[in-house]
C-alpha cells in the first residue's frame, strides 16, 4: 500500500473539475491531506464527493478553511469510505447534494469511520433528497 501525505496550506481552489474529485487517493493508497487555512469554492464532481473521496486508511485533518459551493450526488464536500475525517475551526456553507450537503459517511464490516467537527460552522446546505448537512449509511456506523 503506498503512503500518501499533502499538507495544502493558505490554497484558493476553484472551479476546478466538473466530473472528477478535486481529490482522489484511489482505494490501494493511505495516509493524510491536510488542508490549513484553505478556500474551496465551486468544486464539483458528477458522483461523490465534491472534494474529497476518501477510503478506509485516508485521513483529513482539516483546520480553520472554508468550504463554498461544492457539490456532489453524495457528499457536496467529503465521501467518506471508512475514513477518518477531522474539522476544526471550518466554514461549511452554501454546499450541496441528492445526499448529504457536506459529508456522506459509508460503512459495511468491521472498519469504523470517523468523523469529527470541532468549532465549525455549518449553513445553508442543500439535499434534494436526505441529509441537509450529514448521512450516514450502511452496517457499521462510526461515530459523528
Amino acid at each position: 500500500m503506498e503512503d500518501l501525505n499533502y499538507t495544502l496550506r493558505n490554497v484558493n481552489m476553484t472551479t476546478p473539475s466538473l466530473t472528477g474529485n478535486t481529490f482522489y487517493f484511489g482505494r490501494l493508497s493511505q495516509g493524510t491531506i491536510a488542508p490549513y487555512n484553505s478556500t474551496f469554492e465551486r468544486c464539483n464532481t458528477s458522483n461523490a464527493g465534491g472534494i474529497f473521496y476518501l477510503y478506509k486508511g485516508q485521513v483529513l485533518n482539516e483546520e480553520l478553511s472554508k468550504f463554498r459551493m461544492n457539490a456532489a450526488v453524495y457528499g457536496g464536500v467529503l465521501y467518506c469510505d471508512h475514513c477518518v475525517a477531522n474539522f476544526k475551526t471550518s466554514t461549511l456553507f452554501y454546499n450541496a447534494a441528492k445526499e448529504a450537503s457536506i459529508v456522506y459517511i459509508w460503512s459495511i464490516g468491521q472498519a469504523t469511520p470517523t468523523v469529527t467537527y470541532t468549532n465549525c460552522t455549518m449553513t445553508d446546505g442543500f439535499a434534494a433528497n436526505v441529509g441537509g448537512g450529514i448521512v450516514t449509511r450502511g452496517t457499521a456506523l462510526g461515530y459523528i
